[in-house]
């Protein structure tokens, strides 16, 4: 429970970092061109901006979360893999769910639009476009989940070597 808080914690700064601050500062149309267009935006973040998100947050929660679980009693290292690998598999999920998502987004948007179409031919249209969304779609979305699961790795990992050493004093 604790690591699925923890990475629960990590996907939501990275929802926030990712999709609602670009929203914010007016750099789309809503928060659906923000999700639709976020894989193709990830790479035009600065290094720094990345590290911070992908690396310092599951980092600190790491840190947070193992000292919790250590001060619970749950001090094995089953428990330690549970709390770390929610970490960074959270994340990842999420990444794979909003790429879903994003998907539908796009295939609603799109497909849906005409108003001189028949139901039957809007459906097809929702159908094709979300197929084509999922299809092009797939190579941005293996780019940045791979990005965000090494990020992860990294931050949580070395979080989790910092919370042993900080718990054995």
């Amino acid at each position: 429970m604790i690591g699925l808080c923890g990475g629960t914690v990590t996907s939501l700064a990275g929802i926030v970092a990712y999709v609602l601050v670009p929203y914010l500062r007016g750099d789309g149309a809503g928060p659906g061109w923000a999700l639709a267009e976020g894989a193709s935006q990830f790479m035009a973040f600065s290094p720094l901006y990345h590290a911070v998100v992908l690396v310092v947050v599951p980092f600190v929660t790491t840190v947070v979360a193992v000292g919790v679980a250590r001060r619970r009693g749950l001090s094995t290292w089953v428990q330690d893999l549970k709390v770390v690998g929610s970490i960074v598999l959270v994340p990842f999920t999420t990444v794979v769910a909003l790429y879903f998502v994003g998907a539908l987004g796009v295939g609603l948007a799109m497909g849906a639009s005409g108003d001189n179409f028949e139901l039957s031919e809007r459906l097809m249209g929702v159908a094709g476009m979300t197929g084509f969304a999922l299809i092009f779609g797939l190579f941005f979305m293996l780019v940045v989940g791979a990005v965000v699961f090494v990020g992860e790795l990294l931050g949580a990992g070395s979080g989790y070597l910092v919370a042993r050493r900080l718990s054995r004093r």
